[in-house]
């Protein structure tokens, strides 16, 4: 505990590089975060499209449904 009130600049500049890092990590997760957000909205969209074809025949098929 004395060693780190005598040099409360380094604990500063320690603290204010790791709150960085922390930063970083956090940035990077969340653009990967938005990727994977970007990838499954394609994939629901297509998925929402062939669906919608399979209904659309399967009334075709079944008109009283």
């Amino acid at each position: 505990m004395n060693g780190r009130m005598a040099n409360p600049e380094g604990e500063f500049r320690d603290l204010r590089r790791a709150l960085n890092e922390t930063n970083k990590r956090i940035d990077e997760t969340n653009k990967r975060i938005d990727e994977t957000r970007a990838e499954l909205k394609e994939e629901i969209a297509q998925n929402t499209q062939r669906i919608e074809s399979l209904n659309l025949r399967v009334d075709t098929f079944l008109p009283f449904s």
